[in-house]
């Protein structure tokens, strides 16, 4: 069995005007700390689906192209740890501001579930990644 793809690149939407103040002062502030004895490194918040508009669709794609040809006893033996982990990752650098991940084993597939939160609001989705087995050539 394959192992699992890198971590596809993520949607880049730039920063919207909360983050634009954010960076500004993140940019002074490391400006006046940063010395010969250190650095400061602050987290990339621009890349990703904002928290209050994730493609759902795109991301299940993501996550079933990775697993194309995946049996489900595969999935079920490779889980902790290589397939929860990869699932994770991605949705960690393609959801912006997630703040929880729940992920299901179903009968035909996984069940990815997503909080996230923003300054406006809290969001929650639910969708299903199927597992599409490769057809057999002959």
């Amino acid at each position: 069995m394959s192992a699992l793809p890198p971590i596809p690149e993520p949607p880049s939407f730039g920063p919207d005007p909360r983050q634009e103040r954010f960076y500004g002062i993140v940019g002074r502030l490391t400006s006046a700390l940063s010395g010969v004895e250190g650095e400061i490194h602050t987290a990339a918040t621009s890349t990703g689906y904002p928290a209050s508009a994730v493609d759902l669709g795109r991301l299940q794609s993501e996550i079933e192209r990775a697993l194309t040809g995946w049996p489900r006893k595969e999935v079920r033996a490779r889980w902790r740890d290589e397939v929860f982990p990869w699932i994770s990752a991605l949705t960690r650098a393609w959801v912006q501001r997630r703040s929880i991940l729940t992920l299901k084993r179903t009968r035909t597939g996984i069940r990815v579930i997503i909080d996230t939160k923003d300054d406006r609001g809290y969001y929650h989705y639910v969708f299903e990644a199927f597992l599409h087995l490769r057809a057999k050539t002959r």
